[in-house]
């Protein structure tokens, strides 16, 4: 491989990974808001918040694991150019993202029972316990987001990712002020309220 080769490589890669690797940080952007703002509380809505989170992605992270599975899949079809085998497995995974999220919410909403077992003081488990909840109904699209992701980026459409996430996190952080501390007729909703934000 000539060095014109290898520079014309490097720049396809480049341009693959560098939106994918942008959008995977905006997610992680996104969570260091909400924990920011929520910090602002104080430590007790800071502890619970924290605990419903480790609880969540704790459990979630199963059906994560499951949904990257179809990544593969998806680029072996796209590049075999079977495109039509491509799009069923994209909604396979959609149906299997579906599935795995109604099964891992069965194990979320006995977060709560987990935390008490464990011996959480009550003061911190009643909000940790409602972040949890909240944060539980953005399960499925969260896992179809995966499949879609896989399906797009076979396709080397990586800009609308990191599109979506920018202004996400924009949304997020406005969402957040204005939930958890309240403005105008809204009431402030506390922890709730960042829950609601990154669910929605």
């Amino acid at each position: 491989m000539t060095m014109s080769e290898l520079r014309s490589e490097l720049r396809r890669l480049f341009s693959l990974a560098f939106p994918l690797a942008a959008a995977e940080a905006g997610t992680q952007v996104m969570s260091l808001v909400d924990m920011a703002v929520i910090g602002r509380l104080g430590g007790l809505e800071l502890a619970a918040a924290g605990l419903a989170n480790a609880v969540y992605f704790g459990i979630s992270v199963f059906g994560l694991g499951l949904m990257l599975g179809v990544d593969p899949l998806i680029s072996q079809a796209v590049g075999a150019r079977d495109f039509s085998r491509a799009r069923r497995v994209m909604w396979q995974g959609i149906w299997l993202a579906l599935i795995t999220a109604a099964l891992l919410t069965i194990l979320l909403l006995c977060g709560p029972l987990l935390l008490r077992a464990i011996g959480v003081k009550p003061e911190i488990v009643r909000p940790a316990s409602i972040f949890l909840l909240i944060r539980t109904i953005g399960l499925s699209p969260w896992l179809v987001f995966f499949v879609i992701r896989a399906y797009l980026q076979a396709h080397h459409v990586t800009r609308p990712m990191v599109t979506s996430m920018i202004i996400a996190n924009v949304l997020n952080l406005i969402i957040d002020i204005v939930l958890v501390f309240g403005f105008g007729p809204i009431p402030a909703l506390g922890v709730a309220g960042a829950a609601i934000s990154t669910v929605s």
